[in-house]
């Protein structure tokens, strides 16, 4: 799959329209446009980082070099990293866990409130 189909997938997931996901990454919807239907076309690396981000899947994942959406970070280092700011204290497994569970929870919350936000300004 390329990225042009990968980026519409991952847009389509959410709800979202160009426009939204345009507005959600702060560029112009044209450029979504663009993305989502020119088979050479990829984003500046900074663009393809935040397009990463947002979806919270990996570069090689939209670029297609793996079908795996995310890494699998098995130690929870990431997790420590974010919850003590990169402290060296570490969380158990059950509470790495527990705690991507609620970022996770968070981050639809978040999704659902931004589409209600549009959707009251439609």
């Amino acid at each position: 799959m390329e990225f042009k189909d990968r980026l519409k997938q991952l847009r389509q997931e959410r709800a979202m329209t160009q426009e939204q996901l345009a507005h959600a990454l702060d560029i112009p919807p044209a450029t979504i446009r663009r993305l989502e239907t020119a088979a050479d076309s990829l984003p500046r690396k900074e663009r393809l980082q935040n397009i990463a981000d947002f979806f919270s899947v990996q570069i090689d994942y939209l670029v297609g070099r793996t079908n795996d959406r995310i890494s699998i970070d098995k130690n929870y280092s990431n997790i420590n990293v974010a919850y003590f700011g990169g402290a060296k204290e570490e969380l158990t497994e059950e509470e790495a866990a527990r705690l991507k569970e609620e970022l996770e929870m968070f981050r639809l919350l978040k999704e659902k409130k931004m589409r209600e936000k549009d959707n009251n300004k439609a």
